[in-house]
Order: C-alpha cells, then structure tokens, then sequence
C-alpha cells in the first residue's frame, strides 16, 4: 500500500470467506477509444477514431494527448446529436503541428468535412478566409471552423449562444 493509497488488503482467505459464490470480472468500454495514427500519416500528431465516414475533426489541447476528458464528452454529445460516433471520425490533435498544413495533406487522407475546433482558416494555412460556424466547401471537402470546445463547454450566455451556432452549422452540415 503506497503513501496515498487509502485500500486496505485482505489476507486471500478472508476473502475467500467473503465471496464464497466467485468473484467475476466484467470489463466495461474504455471512455475513450484507442488512439491511433491513421488516416493522418504524420506519426507525430496524436489521433483518435475509424474515419468511416471521412470526417476529421481538428483541435488544439495542449492539456491531453488527443483532447482532455471534458472537452471529448462535449464532442461525444455532439456527434452523438449529429447522428455520428467516434467511429465516423477521426479526431487529431494538432497542437504541436502549428500552423498545420492542411492543403498539403488533403489529397493524401481525402476527408469529406473538416471540422476545426479552436482554429482559424489560416491556421490550417487554407487559401481562403470565413468566419466560425460558416459551412465553406472548397475542392472535395467541406470546411466548418469554430471556438475551441472548452469555450462552448459552458453555461454562461455566451456558451449558450455558441452551442446554438455550433448546432444550427452541423445541421446544415449533416441533418439536411
């Protein structure tokens, strides 16, 4: 038992004692999915998600290897609301790679939607300019930037009205 470990240890035949009828052990899902490197080739850039469906999802926090725990259950809920899961998507943390050259890795992962969470259009080094929650297409891939999810993660008015923006930008994006 370490320093700040409070458990206490049962001696095997106490325990025994105890559960006289067994012991199981059911395994639940991992909150989080595994990580993985594809289809983003830059082994250097941590990733999460199947990409089924071709949508990449692009954030910056630097406090998590993909996206810190609050943050991942807002994303949850809105895909979930989007009719998407982790399985549809594939989530990089783009933090260390900045600015990212998104153009030059289009052609190489061919995503369907780019959602950019907590970036700007230059930022990823796009050829062109539109404000948050704008669905731009450009090429074979649509485009839709917005505040970092932190700052939507919130009850304050001012959260409130970018989920409202966030929701009506997605439905146009994948509900219509």
């Amino acid at each position: 038992m370490t320093k700040n470990d409070d458990r206490q240890e049962l001696h095997p035949v106490a325990l025994g004692q105890l559960f006289q009828s067994g012991v199981y052990l059911i395994e639940t899902a991992a909150k989080q999915p595994s990580t993985s490197t594809t289809p983003l080739p830059d082994a250097t850039i941590p990733t999460m998600g199947q990409f089924e469906k071709g949508i990449l999802i692009l954030v910056t926090d630097a406090s998590a290897k993909v996206l810190n725990d609050e943050d991942f259950d807002l994303l949850t809920k809105i895909l979930s609301a989007a009719k998407l899961s982790m399985a549809d998507v594939q989530l990089a943390n783009i933090y260390q790679s900045l600015p990212f050259d998104l153009p030059a890795k289009l052609s190489e992962i061919e995503p369907r939607v780019v959602l950019a969470f907590g970036l700007l259009p230059e930022d990823l080094l796009l050829p062109m300019r539109f404000p948050p929650f704008q669905v731009q297409p450009w090429g074979k891939t649509t485009f839709m930037v917005s505040p970092s999810l932190s700052e939507i993660n919130g009850t304050n008015s001012a959260s409130i009205d970018l989920k409202k923006q966030l929701w009506q930008a997605l439905q146009r994006l994948f509900l219509q």
